[in-house]
């Protein structure tokens, strides 16, 4: 039809050019003219009508609708059921337990806790008890969040003392297995700010059947380095610490989660409770900051308390005010009973989250999550490869080396630095024409953005590069330090809304593609009164809340726009932030080695397709100044035997940075591009679905730098030929050149065939039933890796 009205539109103005030529005075004018030939037409004969392109009827999105209920209620997932029921005006979970096994995984009535105190002033210690009645319990059904259809009940109470109402949400996502979620709204109906301290807004009372084989499971979010573990050869310092927290019951009086936004030493906001494999509860908070403790009650069962009090030595509650006519919303809190071991909680848990939670730029994009390389190829160049996505760090910003103790100049003046020189030149267009290179090549453009204080080349404050300064808005930036420069306070509204329009104005005209953060672009502290008190224990909240707004704002504004996480080398980790980012820098040593482990530890809780290795890949090739950490000597070969170092160095390497997102930064300058082609292909091909839509298990143990190491993916249901891939890592020649690697997530009845990488001559076959009981035995001689594809077997 388009053709057609083409042509007919061409046809018409050819006509009027001719009638207009026709017009006009003729050259020779002695010559007959010809006469016109009218082709005969049928009469009474319609012209040709093209059939109309059949119209795609979108569904109809199912209604929203609420019906008063009584106060006993049952909410089922595809996997899970929850009983709730209030009682004397407390709200008690009655059951938490799978459909499968129907093993209430709580006490028989545990109270599950309600926003606590309010304060009649600030900074007084000084709290007073709400008194919460029930007035009524609705359930609802068909509310649309995030692109997906949820269902749930609302429990509402009110103080009438204090004028204030409560409501408390408990949602499921319909058609999918994973968590009961949890989140509480206060509404304020006073004329003036109530302030309110929760304290406790979640709690629960778990069975304890054995505590001596039942295990609290808690993960540091590590970051600039991962624990145990050093950043190169030279620095003999080992970062002490297991990032994994497996610790048996019996031995807990107190277990503590707590996290701040400066990452800290501190734990993801999540922990099991695992009963020996056999089943287990998982719970965590939606929150960049906050805490979660454990409580022995030394009767069989254990107390879980949920809040955002600052942790530390002089622990500190969080209180906030809430406008006059305003709803304040308490951060989401997820409870989930899981059968079998961590792992299978754990792939519950992350499939959920994908699927729910997860922005729509990585959710619905199979393209997702891309290949990486820091800005040290061209871009022809690195679409030759198969490459993603280019990364341009600080240089956009400053040429001075920067380091964690100093100041850096002009990094917030959103200029570019004029070519040997010391101070920004608005060279805009460079950025743009690198944007429209990237576009035209088919890659993501990345560039890093920090939110600090501008300073000049002797580290003094300055207006004369843009107005995100303290000069012009001293109102706009907190009092605490990032680096030697001074953060925006994201609590005040009007730096929130300069930010989202200059920074979407930014993307767009640049052509950049996504906005990498790093160091901390959320203050923890602030002497600044604005959502939040001046030196309030709600600093944190605020600034969190804008940061998402802006991120909001920017996904809304900009087109094909991403957010990538880098804060403090990405030990900010949080479940919040993985709601607004694609992918979490997931360690920042650079290092292989260092981040497997780190990539084993945090795969417990966030998804392996948010968890980026940004690799310096000089650091596995023996043949570079910067190979380090192990420092793998290259073994003693058997007569014979052909083996090369080199490349079972690279392999290693490079298998270690697909197990999730890749990212590489060759810092020596030597890129390798064979390899990149290798892997980009490899990972385009066979990895990526896997990552995004398998599940993962921990088939072997935390990476040591010795040790044999691996994790498995499995999706035996995938309508792909690949089933599951084993990644194998033998880093050294002090253990054995055998393993017997036992496989998981694999149905028992299916035969199974298992092809070798690098090693055809172990291929072989297997029911799924002996591969997950008595498993294989693979060799990988001297030092190693290995890729085990797992098919059907024909």
């Amino acid at each position: 039809m388009k053709k057609i009205v083409c042509m007919l539109l061409v046809l018409s103005i050819l006509s009027t050019i001719f009638s207009a030529c026709n017009n006009e005075p003729s050259a020779t004018p002695d010559v007959p003219e010809e006469p016109e030939v009218v082709d005969p037409i049928e009469p009474n004969e319609p012209e040709p009508v093209e059939p109309d392109e059949p119209v795609t009827v979108e569904p109809e999105t199912p209604i929203y609708t609420e019906t008063e209920v009584g106060a006993e209620n049952t909410l089922n997932s595809k996997g899970e059921t929850v009983t709730l029921n209030v009682v004397d005006n407390i709200l008690y979970i009655t059951n938490l337990s799978t459909l499968n096994s129907n093993v209430n995984l709580l006490s028989a009535n545990s109270p599950f806790a309600l926003p606590k105190s309010y304060q009649t002033d600030f900074p007084s210690k000084e709290t007073f008890d709400l008194n919460w009645v029930y007035t009524s319990a609705v359930k609802f059904e068909n509310k649309e969040v995030n692109d997906i259809m949820t269902s749930g009940l609302i429990y509402n109470f009110e103080d009438t003392t204090q004028n204030v109402k409560l409501r408390v949400y408990c949602v499921i996502r319909n058609d999918i297995r994973g968590p009961f979620e949890f989140y509480m709204e206060v509404e304020n109906l006073n004329d003036s700010a109530f302030r309110i301290a929760p304290y406790d807004f979640a709690t629960f009372t778990v069975d304890i059947p054995d505590p001596e084989t039942t295990s609290v499971v808690q993960i540091k979010r590590e970051g600039w380095l991962a624990e145990g573990f050093r950043f190169s050869s030279e620095i003999d310092t080992v970062h002490s610490g297991m990032g994994i927290y497996k610790i048996k019951f019996a031995d807990i009086k107190r277990c503590t989660s707590n996290a701040t936004t400066d990452g800290s030493e501190d734990y993801l906001l999540a922990q099991y409770i695992d009963n020996n494999s056999e089943n287990g509860l998982f719970y965590a908070l939606e929150w960049t900051n906050g805490n979660i403790r454990v409580i022995n009650n030394n009767d069989s069962t254990a107390t879980v308390n949920i809040n955002m009090d600052i942790a530390g030595k002089h622990t500190r509650f969080f209180t906030t005010e809430i406008p006059a006519k305003e709803t304040f919303v308490l951060p989401s809190v997820y409870l989930m009973p899981y059968d079998g071991s961590i792992d299978d909680g754990s792939n519950v848990y992350k499939n959920w989250f994908f699927e729910c939670k997860t922005v729509s730029t990585l959710r619905d994009n199979p393209a997702e999550p891309l290949t990486q390389i820091d800005f040290q190829m061209s871009e022809a160049d690195a679409a030759a490869v198969n490459l993603d996505s280019i990364k341009y760090d600080y240089g956009w910003w400053s040429n001075v080396n920067f380091h964690a103790s100093e100041a850096r100049p002009f990094e917030s003046t959103w200029t570019l630095l004029a070519e040997e020189k010391d101070a920004p030149g608005h060279r805009f267009i460079d950025m743009l024409n690198r944007g429209l290179e990237c576009e035209k090549q088919g890659l993501n453009f990345t560039v890093y953005i920090l939110l600090h204080d501008n300073v000049d080349a002797d580290g003094n404050v300055t207006d004369q590069y843009g107005e995100l300064n303290s000069i012009t808005h001293p109102e706009w930036f907190s009092d605490e330090k990032e680096c030697g420069n001074y953060l925006v306070d994201l609590g005040n509204v009007d730096a929130v809304e300069y930010l989202k329009n200059t920074l979407a104005n930014f993307f767009i005209k640049t052509k950049v593609d996504t906005w990498r953060t790093d160091f901390q672009p959320m203050a923890s502290t602030s002497d600044k009164e604005n959502r939040h008190d001046a030196n309030g224990t709600d600093v944190q909240y605020w600034t969190t809340v804008g940061f998402g707004e802006i991120l909001d704002h920017l996904y809304d504004a900009v087109e094909g726009f991403r957010y990538e996480c880098c804060d403090c080398g990405g030990e900010s980790k949080s479940i919040y932030l993985a709601t607004k980012a694609v992918v979490f820098n997931v360690e920042d040593s650079a290092t292989y080695i260092n981040l497997r482990a780190a990539f084993y530890d945090s795969s417990y809780v966030l998804h392996p397709a948010q968890l980026q290795f940004p690799c310096n890949i000089a650091s596995f090739n023996p043949e570079s100044e910067q190979y380090f950490c192990p420092d793998i000597p290259e073994p003693t070969v058997a007569e014979g035997d052909t083996y090369d170092f080199y490349d079972s160095m690279q392999h290693m390497g490079f298998r270690t940075t697909i197990m999730g997102v890749p990212h590489w930064a060759p810092w020596d300058g030597n890129v390798l591009p064979d390899y990149y082609k290798e892997y980009c292909d490899m990972y385009e091909a066979k990895v990526r679905p896997l990552v995004r839509e398998a599940e993962l298990y921990h088939i072997l143990p935390r990476p040591d730098g010795t040790n044999w190491d691996g994790m498995m993916y499995a999706d035996p249901d995938s309508e792909n030929e690949i089933k599951g891939l084993v990644f194998l890592f033998k880093p050294s020649v002090e253990v054995s050149d055998t393993y017997n690697v036992v496989f998981d997530g694999l149905y028992e009845d299916t035969v199974y065939q298992l092809t070798f990488e690098d090693r055809p001559e172990q291929n072989c076959t297997a029911t799924g039933a002996d591969l997950m009981t008595k498993g294989i035995e693979v060799e990988i001689k001297y030092v190693g890796s290995e890729l085990i594809w797992i098919t059907e077997a024909n």
